[in-house]
């Protein structure tokens, strides 16, 4: 009996010692488990400021670009949903604590024996309850964690796509930004875009200067009434009466009238013509063409000149008044003469102005004419602008005659600024490193013996003196642009120029015999090479006008001496130098000196091959009386085509600045 009661003892012992490891395992899982849900807590807390700081990014983001408001107001919307849902389980969680906390101070009395814990029954289930809810709500906050970080991984996804739309929207504005100042900086590519520009900045200016003086009104109407105010209590004082009722009545109508609506004047429909008193014709063409300075007429737009002067033509031919037709033309062209005689003789920039706005008028009087072959890029406003009682085709021939002079004019200049520096800059500069082995020049310095006009001036510098020859040229360029130039007498001017560089070149090669060996041909081949890069760099290439082709004598000039001189070359080197002349060919391979002992001199053989090879061509240069230098003094056939412009006389405004001609005449 002793054995069994022991055994029992035993058992009953062993179970308690299972039981309060159990307690204790139980115990220490569930401080474990409070420990991991302190920690989600306090990483919770780092994610939701996380958030606060991410919805705030995100709203300033979407404000600064209108188009992405939606997006920010619904990524605030779900944080707002998921911290109210965050707050309620943190709830949930904080009495969970409290439940666990007291369980945990109710778990010793399970264990006392059942005789002591008369009262402890009842905690067995709550506590497994407890867990299981524990339990629960740790899976919840999982959840919440698990989609608390699929949101900020959306939410970083999100930012970076809405950073990376106002970065291109940035750079988006900055180039756009850059395009419009550019445009602004720029010279106009049209003359419709150059007289909204010119009109933009004459209406802005316009604006600045009647706020100043709205301003400077208000200030006077203020001291006004303060003076008013002053003298009517003087007079108040010295017994005048019903002074007030005066002062009162004042102000209330000027309030009325303020709130009456502004009566504005109907604008009334131009015809493109300008009205001039007939006394004043002498008057008005001196303020247009006499006063009319080329710095002046940069700022309007091009060809303003001659529109006006035509829009005053249409008017007489509206009038049908043929004699103040004939004398406003004839007056014109009269006062076009005497400024460039008296102020433009060496002037690029005041007869490129003159050639313009003649060539201008030339174009009016062909696209207003009324003739189809003029009328096929006009629009059909400028159709109904044509003459109607006047043919004044005959002025055309005159105009066209003066465009001629004041063209042949500016050739002329240019010709005599570019003569003084054109043999250094083509024959002398060295632009070749490493071919400095030329033979000494006794000569050098000079242009040998054929006159002035072939002179080399001994103060420029051979290593300046191309760099200057393009910038001259690039100061022609600009100057024949900036007054609206047609790109086609453009091209014509300079391919003058490039024949004259062209022969002033050649004709002293010719007479140089220092010039004429090997190395000496290739510097000359590269400085000709810089003026054919120029002329395509400006794009004077593209109307057609072969500017190049000018230049081929010296260029095969160049490539003949360069060239070898073998008999079975003879062939080759005849059919190269086509544009050369055979007296031409002969003078240079005649003054052909090698420059060192490596090269070969010309046989008096290989010479007579070249006279029987160029023997026909040689009768035939000798019938037309052919020279050996290139004449200096040649001219091209001007041509000056037809070149219609797209602006609408109703639509012109004649700037303030144009010398107060809007006083002296009136648009009709």
């Amino acid at each position: 009996g002793a054995l069994k009661d022991a055994l029992r003892e035993k058992e009953a012992l062993e179970k308690k010692v299972e039981d309060i490891e159990n307690s204790v395992a139980g115990a220490e899982r569930q401080s474990a488990e409070i420990q991991k849900l302190q920690e989600l807590e306090i990483d919770n807390g780092k994610l939701r400021e996380d958030m606060g700081r991410l919805r705030t990014t995100v709203a300033n983001l979407g404000t600064e670009e209108a188009g992405e408001n939606e997006a920010a107001r619904e990524m605030a919307d779900q944080f707002e949903a998921m911290q109210e849902e965050l707050d309620q389980r943190r709830e949930e969680c904080l009495q969970l604590k409290t439940v666990l906390a007291n369980v945990e101070s109710g778990e010793p009395s399970s264990l006392m024996p059942k005789s002591e814990a008369g009262s402890g029954h009842g905690s067995g289930p709550e506590a497994e309850e407890l867990l299981l809810a524990y339990a629960t709500q740790k899976n919840v906050v999982q959840q919440l964690q698990a989609s608390l970080n699929q949101e900020r991984e959306r939410a970083v996804r999100v930012e970076k796509e809405l950073r990376s739309e106002v970065e291109k929207a940035g750079n988006l504005n900055r180039d756009q930004q850059a395009v419009i100042q550019i445009n602004m900086n720029k010279a106009p590519t049209n003359k419709t875009e150059a007289y909204m520009q010119h009109e933009l900045t004459r209406l802005t200016g316009e604006n600045f200067d009647l706020r100043e003086k709205i301003e400077n009104l208000n200030d006077s109407v203020k001291k006004l009434k303060r003076q008013l105010k002053t003298y009517m209590k003087k007079l108040q004082e010295s017994g005048v009466g019903n002074i007030r009722d005066m002062d009162e009545r004042v102000p209330d109508s000027t309030e009325a009238d303020q709130t009456l609506p502004v009566i504005l004047k109907k604008e009334a429909e131009f015809l493109g013509m300008l009205e001039y008193a007939k006394e004043q014709e002498e008057k008005l063409l001196k303020s247009i063409i006499t006063d009319l300075k080329p710095r002046v007429a940069c700022q309007m737009l091009p060809g303003m000149p001659a529109y006006i002067v035509f829009m005053l033509i249409r008017h007489l031919d509206h009038i049908n008044d043929d004699k103040n037709v004939r004398s406003l033309i004839q007056g014109g062209i009269s006062h076009i003469k005497k400024t460039i005689k008296k102020r433009g003789q060496t002037d690029i920039e005041l007869k490129t102005l003159w050639l313009s706005n003649t060539l201008r008028l030339l174009h009016c009087l062909k696209q207003y004419s009324g003739e189809p072959q003029f009328q096929a890029e006009s629009s059909a406003k400028q159709i109904e602008h044509c003459l109607r009682n006047f043919d004044l085709s005959a002025y055309r021939r005159v105009l066209s005659d003066i465009a001629v002079w004041i063209y042949q004019g500016i050739t002329k200049v240019m010709e005599e600024e570019v003569q003084p520096g054109l043999v250094v800059a083509l024959l002398e500069h060295e632009g070749i490193g490493g071919l400095s082995g030329d033979k000494p020049r006794p000569m050098r310095g000079r242009a040998g013996s054929t006159g002035n006009d072939l002179d080399t001036p001994t103060h420029l510098d051979p290593k300046e003196a191309l760099d200057g020859l393009l910038t001259q040229l690039t100061r022609f360029h600009l100057v024949l642009q900036k007054h609206g130039l047609d790109p086609e007498i453009i091209s014509q001017i300079f391919r003058q120029i490039f024949y004259y560089l062209c022969a002033g070149s050649l004709n002293n090669l010719l007479l140089r015999k220092d010039m004429c060996h090997w190395s000496r041909g290739m510097q000359i081949r590269y400085n000709i090479a810089q003026l054919e890069q120029w002329a395509r760099d400006q794009n004077l290439e593209d109307t057609g006008s072969k500017i190049i082709d000018t230049l081929l004598p010296i260029i095969q000039a160049t490539q003949l001496l360069q060239a070898r001189k073998s008999e079975e070359d003879v062939p080759g080197i005849c059919d190269m130098c086509d544009k050369l002349r055979v007296s031409q060919i002969i003078k240079i391979l005649n003054l052909y000196t090698p420059a060192d002992e490596f090269e070969e001199r010309v046989s008096p053989a290989f010479v007579r091959k070249i006279q029987n090879k160029l023997q026909e061509r040689a009768m035939e240069e000798a019938k037309n009386q052919v020279t050996l230098l290139m004449d200096t003094k040649f001219s091209f056939a001007v041509r000056f085509p037809f070149n219609p412009s797209n602006i609408n006389f109703a639509e012109l405004e004649i700037p303030q600045m144009y010398n107060n001609l809007p006083q002296l005449v009136r648009k009709v």
